[in-house]
């Protein structure tokens, strides 16, 4: 059971009441200087290579996450960051909200930028696709102890990948638990110690797969098909195919793919098209990103 402590009006009115275990603090601070470190830096590789537009801001905003929600945890009136991270999710979210939209402001970017250094935008965009994927990379590598430290560092991930949808998922999520300061408290400060009493790394929210192994067949199947978040059930055949990670309906704006990391289509990592057929067709010209 994650661990909760006291009512945070209460712990920030009383310096001398309950306080988070050492090793506790110590963890909590040290992922958020280590956020600092190589994930800090590979979004300012990713800003350049970007040379501008939304998707730069909002990678420098949302990989701060882990950082603003943690690292100020060690004074003696603890700081969970909540001003700094709620700032930082209004900021964000709103823009990722308009998935179609950022991604098309997005494309339209890389091709002024291409246009303006004179290089070619498969070139340009191979760039581009190198500075965020280290980037996703360098976030994946910090450790994480309870389920808002990993949304946090799941977002920063999934816009890395450029995941947009992913992105905005993991947001909403944080968003939910900065309703209140109580809320955010209780959500920030969770913890679980192992038997020698050191934080226990969170490895995300589980599968209730794991819990029914005779259900894993039927519930691999129906995965497959929850991928797909349309009403059309052609593209449950489109759902199977393992380049695939999510089909969802923008309603006027059209259909949506997006792709597993590692493929691109037309040098991005989503597929749009009007409608169902087109979609289906549009795989055809999807690729393998080049080593």
């Amino acid at each position: 059971m994650l661990v909760r402590f006291q009512n945070p009006v209460t712990y920030l009115t009383n310096p001398i009441g309950d306080r988070l275990p050492p090793e506790v603090v110590k963890a909590f601070v040290a992922l958020g200087y280590a956020q600092r470190g190589e994930p800090e830096e590979a979004m300012e590789r990713a800003q350049n290579a970007l040379g501008g537009g939304r998707l730069n801001f909002i990678i420098e905003h949302v990989g701060d996450l882990t950082h603003r929600m943690t690292h100020m945890l060690k004074f003696i009136v603890p700081d969970d960051g909540y001003g700094y991270v709620k700032d930082k999710v209004d900021k964000t979210l709103p823009t990722l909200q308009h998935t179609y939209a950022f991604a098309r402001n997005f494309r339209a970017n890389m091709e002024s930028s291409a246009r303006y250094y004179n290089v070619p935008l498969s070139e340009y965009m191979l760039r581009v696709n190198e500075a965020l994927a280290a980037y996703a990379a360098a976030h994946a590598k910090l450790p994480v102890y309870n389920h808002a430290q990993w949304l946090a560092r799941e977002a920063a991930i999934a816009l890395g990948q450029q995941n947009f949808l992913r992105a905005e998922l993991r947001l909403s999520s944080l968003e939910k638990m900065l309703k209140t300061r109580t809320t955010w408290w209780e959500a920030a400060t969770a913890y679980q110690l192992d038997a020698n009493g050191q934080p226990m790394l969170y490895q995300g929210p589980s599968s209730p797969l794991q819990s029914n192994p005779r259900k894993q067949i039927t519930a691999e199947t129906a995965r497959l098909h929850l991928k797909n978040r349309t009403r059309y059930k052609t593209l449950n055949k489109l759902a199977e195919d393992p380049r695939v990670e999510e089909i969802w309906d923008e309603d006027r704006d059209g259909l949506w793919a997006s792709l597993v990391p590692g493929y691109n289509w037309d040098g991005c990592s989503c597929i749009h098209e009007s409608t169902a057929a087109e979609l289906i067709d549009a795989m055809r010209y999807v690729t393998k990103n080049e080593p």
